[in-house]
This record gives C-alpha cells, sequence and structure tokens, in this order.
C-alpha cells in the first residue's frame, strides 16, 4: 500500500497528466517518469519481502510500580526500516512501545513496561511496518504470538498486632521433635521454661537461667491457607493474603494456599513463593470448594459488610485493621520470588 508520501507522490503524477493535455506533454516527462519509475520499483521492493521472524525477551514477574524493558530480536534475510509497535495488556503501561526501528539479521527493539495492576497480562502482537527506501510504500507484517507476564499483589506492611496474632499461629503450628542433647547455653528471651536446666541454674552466682538445646529441637509446621471474597473486593484481598504470606514465609514455615481459582499444597522455597503469589495475582470473587475453610489454620475473608478483611483462626477472628501502606517490596524480596517459568509450580485449577 502506498504510505502518506507515496499518495503524495500519487497526487503529483496524476496532476502531470492532466496538465499534459493542456501543455507540451514531453516537458513533463523529466517529472512524470522518475515518479512512475520510484513508485513501481517501491511496490516491487515490499512485495518480495520475506516474512520477517521475531523473539520476544519476556521480563520477570513482578510487583506493581516495577519497570522493566522487553526485547524484541529480529531475523530477516536484509534490513529494512520499519515502524514497529508491540500490543501490551491493560494492566501494564508504555509510551516507547511503538517506535522506529530496523528489521534485520540480529536487529533488536527494545521498550519499557511498567507493570500497574495485579493479574496475568499478554506482551503481544507485534506489528511492523516496512517502507521502502523512498518512504513511497509501506507493508505491514502481523504477528499473532504473545506473551504473558504476571504482576503479583502488592506487600505491604503489617500493624504489630496483626503480627502478634500471626506469630501466635505460628507457634501453635510449629511441631516438637525432640533429639538428641546438644549443649547448655544461657536462656533468651522465648525459650520455654520447660527447657531450663534447674540444677547448673542453681549453681550459678547470677539470677541467669541455664537451658537445654537439642541438635534437632524444633521442626518448622505447615500453614494452610484460605482466601476468598464474594464482592469485588477481590484487589483487597489479594494485597491482605499476599502480605500474610510473605510474612509466614519469611518465617520459615511451609504455607499452603486455596482460593477459588486453584490450591497450591504446602511448601517452602523462592519457586514456592512465586507460585503463591501467581495464584493471588489472579484470584477473583466466588466461593471456595466446600470444607476448604474447614481444613485451613487460617482463613480471610471480606465481610459482607464492607468492613476490614476477618482473619479467622481456630476459634478466633480478628479484623485486618494493620495492612499499611507503605509497601515492603525491595530489591532483595524481589529476587527471592523470580523464578523461571519452566520451574514454576503447577497450580491445580478448581
Amino acid at each position: 500500500m502506498f504510505t502518506r508520501r507515496g499518495l503524495l507522490v500519487v497526487g503529483v503524477l496524476i496532476g502531470i497528466v492532466l496538465m499534459a493535455y493542456q501543455f507540451d506533454g514531453r516537458t513533463l516527462n523529466a517529472v512524470f517518469v522518475p515518479g512512475v519509475v520510484a513508485l513501481v520499483a517501491g511496490l516491487v521492493y515490499v512485495r518480495r519481502l520475506d516474512r520477517p521472524t521475531f523473539e520476544r525477551r519476556v521480563p520477570e514477574d513482578g510487583f506493581p510500580e516495577t519497570t522493566r524493558e522487553v526485547e524484541v530480536r529480529f531475523d530477516a534475510d536484509g534490513s529494512v526500516p520499519a515502524t514497529v509497535e508491540d500490543t501490551v495488556g491493560d494492566g501494564l503501561s508504555s509510551s516507547t512501545n511503538r517506535a522506529n526501528a530496523t528489521i534485520g539479521p540480529g536487529a533488536t527493539f527494545s521498550y519499557e513496561i511498567t507493570y500497574c495492576d495485579r493479574g496475568k497480562w499478554s506482551l503481544g502482537p507485534l506489528q511492523a511496518t516496512v517502507t521502502d527506501l523512498f518512504g513511497f510504500t509501506s507493508r505491514t507484517f502481523s504477528f499473532g504470538r504473545t506473551d504473558s507476564i504476571t504482576v503479583y499483589p502488592p506487600i505491604q506492611s503489617l500493624s504489630p498486632r496483626l503480627r502478634t496474632n500471626l506469630h501466635q499461629l505460628a507457634q501453635s503450628a510449629k511441631g516438637q521433635q525432640r533429639e538428641e542433647f546438644a549443649r547448655l547455653r544461657e536462656y533468651n528471651r522465648g525459650d520455654s521454661l520447660r527447657d531450663v536446666h534447674w540444677k547448673s541454674s542453681a549453681k550459678r552466682a547470677q539470677s541467669d537461667l541455664i537451658v537445654k538445646e537439642f541438635t534437632s529441637e524444633e521442626t518448622l509446621g505447615t500453614i494452610t491457607i484460605a482466601a476468598h471474597t464474594l464482592d469485588d473486593r477481590d484487589d483487597e484481598l489479594a494485597t491482605v493474603a499476599a502480605s500474610i504470606v510473605v510474612f509466614l514465609l519469611d518465617s520459615g514455615f511451609a504455607v499452603g494456599l486455596t482460593t477459588v481459582d486453584g490450591r497450591i499444597d504446602p511448601a517452602t522455597g523462592s519457586q514456592h513463593r512465586a507460585a503463591l503469589l501467581e495464584l493471588l495475582a489472579t484470584v477473583e470473587p466466588g466461593t471456595l470448594p466446600d470444607g476448604s475453610v474447614e481444613d485451613a489454620a487460617l482463613s480471610i475473608h471480606t465481610p459482607a459488610d464492607g468492613s476490614e478483611p476477618v482473619l479467622t483462626f481456630g476459634d478466633q477472628s480478628v479484623p485486618v485493621d494493620g495492612v499499611g501502606d507503605d509497601a515492603l517490596l525491595d530489591v532483595a524480596v524481589e529476587q527471592s520470588i523470580a523464578a523461571p517459568d519452566s520451574d514454576r509450580q503447577e497450580v491445580t485449577v478448581a
């Protein structure tokens, strides 16, 4: 097809033909013939171009307000100028995903995207419009391939009261596994009084206590979480659940999660953390499978009256009024959850 410049040339050539009826046409050949040759050569050139191929380097999943770079690498027989545009999903934003570039062997086109809203968003389709050397004609190549990026829910700070409640739950989830005695040491705040070695403590001149330490004194337990909402407060639920999940994982516990979209069994590690956050990134309102709340050690739900989300464990229910406005996310946390897609834990969709 003709570009705007090409259409302008076509208009000029038509004008020349009309003028030839009134004046000596031979005097206009110096303009008409080169113009026709340029247009025809441009059409032939773009029509004979082979369809290029491309590979898109997709950045890692991340949190809102993260900025990453997308790189598109082309492969073609020759180098040609082009206008390249890569479509980004609604939860992503970019002002540089459309630009002039060169398509050729090893040529690259890079642009920045900003993660805006939690969810799974697409990159693509991609379009590349090539032009001839004069810019008179163009041809658009469309590539339907898309890739996905997951934007996790934001991780925010927890109030001291909520941390205390979670610590109580965590302590109750610990399994005691006594093995062989290792050594005696001074008492530290939080040690169980049943571990005090009273005979050694009585021999000390000061009032310091001595406790027994075992080679495998405690093994951290597992905590299963059920998170759901019946209204449109799924973003709020996802933020609260993600903040609690990260807190418990950082405390050393194996965490499992059930939502209306799927279930992940308890585990630990960076890949497991990414899988949990990915499940929460796409959580939607709905009803959990029967028995999910009863089987979970901890449940999170949003009340119908619009009040704060409620955290329930055992016979205790407390409002989650302590999710702060300041995100705790930093480079170290971000790196700890990054894992290749091929290594991520599979989520069983309910």
